[in-house]
């Protein structure tokens, strides 16, 4: 059975990598959204793409 911590660690490294290869085609890079909670890893989004 796959432990907690290693199925974290490795949706962690899933997530980092999609990211990594969308902002890579789409020409932007990732950057911290604002409102992170204390003590959780900051949330990711894709830098100069709009929101629209």
């Amino acid at each position: 059975m796959i432990r907690f911590e290693s199925a974290v660690a490795a949706s962690a490294l899933y997530h980092e990598i999609v990211m990594a290869e969308v902002c890579e085609a789409a020409g932007s890079g990732l950057r911290a959204v604002d409102a992170v909670t204390a003590g959780c890893c900051p949330v990711m989004e894709a830098a100069g793409v709009s929101h629209d």
